[in-house]
């Protein structure tokens, strides 16, 4: 069995700053970043950005958290500790957006990685129709860009039916100034699930054979991308931080359980590795 747990010593311990939403279920958003990094020995200073109303079936309700708010959390945190990464998914809002943009220029932030959360596999959307251009903005200041194909889609405008639209959306997202690109490929219906990153004018291509199961797994983005924040916090490259979290999130997919009516919850806190 493989050990993914880098470190649970004091000394070495690695902060990651994670501004995301709250999922009740605990299934993706905040819970599920919280939950991935300390099972993989790092610690997680969460900061909450909307409020959603759901559960194992879909997402009912989105209560953005005022921006001022946010603004504190930020200013507080990031004067009080330093972060060795950053792991950032739903913003909901162009101003929780514009506020995250200033905040990774003013303190310098590194190792940032954008989930770009738009829409749910199932309920309403996690990004209000105004904030779109200014999330594309907010790609220029990180390390890592990691939308699904839905996602990338929206954002570059291509219709993704294979490989080499992949590739071409990949590119397109690169020139908005980010330094790495990950497509995630789970969406394909097709026997392997193939992710593909981009790197400087190189792509790299991780392919695993699907899990059959019996229904949806909640959260694989949300855990996937706070999973590769992880390992660039503890020094890995872009190619093996996303080798390893293609690894990590195989793997928790397998051991995913029912907890309520809908679609399965990944248990990233217990011990999977």
């Amino acid at each position: 069995m493989v050990n993914f747990v880098l470190s649970k010593t004091v000394d070495n311990v690695k902060k990651i700053l994670v501004i995301a939403g709250y999922d009740p279920t605990g299934g993706a958003g905040l819970l599920s970043d919280l939950k991935t990094i300390h099972s993989l020995g790092g610690y997680a200073l969460c900061i909450l950005t909307c409020l959603t109303i759901q559960d194992t079936r879909e997402v009912y309700e989105v209560h953005k958290i005022d921006g001022e708010i946010v603004l504190k959390n930020l200013k507080v945190i990031l004067s009080d500790c330093s972060v060795e990464a950053v792991k950032i998914g739903v913003l909901y809002s162009k101003e929780i957006i514009k506020i995250v943009y200033d905040a990774i220029k003013k303190y310098n932030l590194k190792n940032i990685v954008l989930d770009p959360v738009i829409r749910p596999s199932s309920g309403i959307s996690l990004l209000e129709d105004s904030a779109l251009e200014e999330l594309k903005k907010l790609i220029s200041l990180c390390d890592i860009v990691t939308p699904n194909i839905p996602e990338a889609e929206i954002l570059t405008g291509i219709k993704i039916k294979g490989i080499e639209d992949m590739k071409l959306s990949a590119k397109i997202l690169k020139e908005l100034g980010v330094k790495a690109v990950i497509i995630k490929g789970g969406h394909f219906k097709d026997k392997n699930a193939m992710d593909i990153l981009l790197e400087n004018d190189n792509f790299y291509i991780e392919t695993s054979k699907k899990i059959k199961m019996e229904k949806e797994v909640h959260g694989t983005g949300c855990i996937f991308s706070s999973a590769l924040t992880t390992f660039l916090a503890f020094g890995y490259d872009y190619y093996n931080a996303f080798k390893k979290a293609k690894a990590y999130i195989t793997k928790a997919i397998k051991d995913s359980i029912d907890i309520g009516k809908g679609r399965k919850i990944i248990l990233s806190n217990k011990g999977l590795f």
